[in-house]
């Protein structure tokens, strides 16, 4: 493990980095304006699958908070989409300003807005969330005040059908890699895992790999969190049920086929195992 929880211009270098970036899509991406498309597709595929149980038993208004929202990217382009109430939180005011303007006819979701880093947190007391995202966000935390945030966010998520994502970059080696300019942190898979892991109560439901990024760019990771008492795992334990079903009855129509085929011509590959007809980001 790296010794940056023990730099303490961590969060000054952070908040320093961020006052000189332009209010803009390029600027919240880093310069990668380009990623910004597939980027918002796969979060929406994700939200699909994770909101759909909800969707289907209740008529209740969801509420979400964006943790380190800038200017409102992720809220405009995909939470505005499912969620009726988004709290936005984010340390730089500017940012925060710019968001009445980016998020045009969609700002009327914004309930409460934040100004604070995550270190710095205080939810407002009746408020509960059915799902906290934070994007690109996290490395900006030490390990223990990342626990402490995860601590937070389970006392103020809806318990059994509330979610926490957090999409991030993970480090191709076995070391965290330290942006030396702007204090970021590039975890490990093992490193969030291992952090997770002090967490009482928080239950790693899945982890999804973003796709269609870049070649040069670190692998994005999304890690589906949620409470011990959640109900989303008997939800989508059904619905692998369901797809299990068709698999069964995709083989019993191949069998069919075979039975009426005169002359079978050979084919390359075997038949596909229920394994691999089954994409593991819906499971």
């Amino acid at each position: 493990m790296a010794d940056y929880d023990d730099d303490d211009d961590l969060y000054e270098k952070s908040r320093t980095y961020w006052n000189r970036i332009a209010p803009n899509i390029d600027g919240m991406l880093g310069g990668w304006s380009n990623i910004n498309t597939s980027d918002v597709d796969e979060s929406r595929k994700l939200l699909r699958i994770l909101l759909k149980p909800i969707n289907q038993s209740n008529n209740r208004q969801l509420r979400c908070l964006d943790c380190g929202a800038g200017i409102g990217r992720v809220s405009k382009y995909v939470l505005s989409k499912f969620f009726d109430e988004i709290d936005l939180l984010e340390q730089n005011e500017t940012f925060i300003l710019k968001a009445k303007d980016f998020l045009g006819n969609d700002y009327h979701r914004v309930k409460n807005t934040f100004i604070q880093g995550m270190q710095e947190f205080t939810p407002i007391d009746g408020i509960i969330y059915d799902c906290i995202w934070g994007q690109w966000v996290y490395g900006y935390l030490t390990d223990e005040d990342l626990i402490l945030f995860l601590e937070k966010c389970l006392r103020i998520l809806n318990k059994q059908h509330g979610f926490i994502v957090i999409k991030d970059n993970v480090s191709g080696n076995n070391d965290p890699y330290v942006d030396e300019e702007d204090g970021f942190v590039t975890r490990t898979e093992t490193q969030f895992l291992n952090i997770f892991s002090k967490v009482p109560n928080l239950i790693i439901k899945n982890i999804f790999r973003q796709k269609r990024m870049p070649k040069e760019l670190l692998p994005v990771k999304m890690f589906v969190l949620v409470h011990q008492h959640s109900n989303i795992n008997h939800y989508l334990n059904i619905d692998r049920n369901k797809k299990m079903a068709n698999i069964e009855k995709f083989k019993r129509s191949f069998e069919l086929i075979k039975q009426f085929t005169i002359q079978t011509p050979k084919i390359s590959g075997q038949l596909p195992s229920e394994k691999s007809l089954i994409s593991p980001k819906y499971l």
